[in-house]
């Protein structure tokens, strides 16, 4: 085939939902929903917190987001914000329902400090979403293979037992509270 047997489609707009629009840097691609930022490959060494993020479970991102300034000021994150908007990243709060927060993306050099850092964010986070679940478990593979997680846990768990019983015993005693007052009025 030559080039005078193609079709010329040049002047043909097409319009769909995988439109594509380009930025000097960046590409957003939309597919049925708002545009994802796909950013260009970054240098040997460094990561994107927003493609770390993709990679990590929600139960497990909130200690990491709050305590990541905290992890520059001590020199364990060397970070810059990266040029552009903000990031949304799903999350799960104190209560447990999901949310989303919009966070500025940071480009970061991927030390093993670092590693050690988000590991523990991670864990102190999970931690926390078991916490305000409610429901502390574990696995007999689990507790083999970490004794420090199985402590945690056990740890966990007598203050939950702590902070329901407690909770237990203020609603017994309002509603005691509430119930002698009705019988004094009448």
């Amino acid at each position: 085939m030559n080039d005078q047997t193609l079709p010329d489609f040049s002047d043909i707009e097409f319009h769909s939902e995988f439109d594509i629009a380009s930025t000097a840097n960046t590409t957003a691609i939309t597919v049925g929903q708002p545009p994802v930022t796909v950013a260009p490959p970054l240098p040997k060494g460094f990561v994107l917190l927003s493609r770390l993020l993709q990679d990590i479970p929600i139960t497990e991102r909130s200690k990491i987001i709050d305590e990541f300034n905290v992890g520059i000021e001590s020199g364990t994150v060397v970070a810059v914000r990266r040029q552009g908007g903000l990031i949304p990243v799903q999350l799960i709060a104190n209560t447990g329902r999901k949310r989303v927060r919009k966070i500025a993306d940071w480009m970061i050099m991927d030390t093993p400090r670092f590693r050690d850092w988000i590991k523990k964010q991670r864990a102190e986070s999970h931690y926390a979403y078991l916490m305000a679940r409610g429901e502390i478990t574990i696995t007999e593979t689990e507790a083999m293979e970490d004794v420090s997680h199985f402590e945690r846990l056990a740890k966990m768990q007598r203050e939950l037992l702590k902070k329901q019983r407690e909770t237990g015993t203020r609603q017994r005693k309002t509603t005691a509270a509430s119930s002698e007052k009705s019988a004094a009025a009448e």
